[in-house]
Formats: C-alpha cells, sequence, structure tokens
C-alpha cells in the first residue's frame, strides 16, 4: 500500500501545474494587416490545392515579461483560439513558425497549442522575431482574417529536491 501510495506521488510530482497566460507585446504596437495570395497555380489540381490560400507575417517581434519566472523550469506554448476572425466554422487554418532565438519552430490549429520553449528562465526579458506562415482554406474564408495568437506558461516541478 505504501508502493502505491509512492508511486501515485512520484506521478503526481511530475504533471506541471496549471497553465497560465503569458502576456506579450509585440513591437509593431498594433494590428497587421493580412493578405493572403494563392497558394498553387496550374492545371489538374486538386480540389484541395485549388482552394489553398497562403499569407506570410516576417519579422513578428514579441517581447514577453518573464520576471517571475526568473530561475523557474518552465515550458511555454503558443495557442490559437477555436474561433478565428474571418473564416466560417473552427477549421481551415493551419500557421507554422521559424524563429530566430530561443523560441522553437512549430505550427499549430485553431484550438490547439504547441510547444515553442522548454527550459530554465536565465532572463527577466524574451524577445523573439517570428515567421509566420498562414494556410488558410478559401472555402471558408470571409475576408479580413484576425490572426491572434496567445502564449500559456507552465512551471514545471523542481525535481532537483
Amino acid at each position: 500500500m505504501i508502493r502505491l501510495w509512492l508511486t501515485v506521488m512520484i506521478a503526481l510530482a511530475a504533471v506541471p501545474l496549471c497553465a497560465e497566460p503569458l502576456p506579450y507585446v509585440a513591437a509593431s504596437g498594433g494590428a497587421v494587416r493580412i493578405v493572403p495570395q494563392w497558394a498553387e497555380d496550374g492545371l489538374d489540381l486538386t480540389p484541395t490545392q485549388m482552394n489553398a490560400l497562403r499569407a506570410e507575417l516576417r519579422n513578428t517581434e514579441l517581447r514577453f515579461d518573464l520576471n517571475r519566472y526568473l530561475g523557474k523550469r518552465v515550458r511555454i506554448h503558443l495557442a490559437l483560439p477555436l474561433v478565428t476572425k474571418g473564416l466560417r466554422g473552427t477549421t481551415g487554418l493551419r500557421a507554422e513558425w521559424k524563429t530566430r532565438g530561443a523560441m522553437t519552430e512549430g505550427n499549430t490549429v485553431p484550438g490547439s497549442r504547441a510547444l515553442v520553449f522548454e527550459g530554465v528562465i536565465k532572463s527577466a526579458q524574451l524577445k523573439e522575431t517570428f515567421d509566420f506562415v498562414l494556410h488558410i482554406d478559401a472555402r471558408v474564408f470571409l475576408g479580413n482574417l484576425g490572426f491572434d495568437p496567445s502564449f500559456d506558461i507552465e512551471i514545471m516541478p523542481d525535481l532537483t529536491r
């Protein structure tokens, strides 16, 4: 019985605390106009290829205040809301990105999130530049796309104690 209790306690210690929102500031300071273009051209396209739009948001600089997480082991995720302004329904968008600093590249869809950083916070400020590519299905695109990623942070347990 004691062994089972210890196993459960060890397993619970490995589970991170709940994620909390991580505010950020965009260096551009304002809304960016997203202008999608056709991703494919030519003949003999599949319906998916025929309706594929692509928009690029290059040099998107974001600044994070990590002062309260200094010295802590964390995970940071990029998330997209389930409902995206400018799309009919909850599908038809996939965001992918590359970064130029401590965060990693990845991709996600509305209603999901992707890990962009895992490690110990060593600086109170983190500045990251993202190059986003948005893949949009023209069949659900209504215009004036609202790309509004959010970030959350999880403090991981300190396993060195």
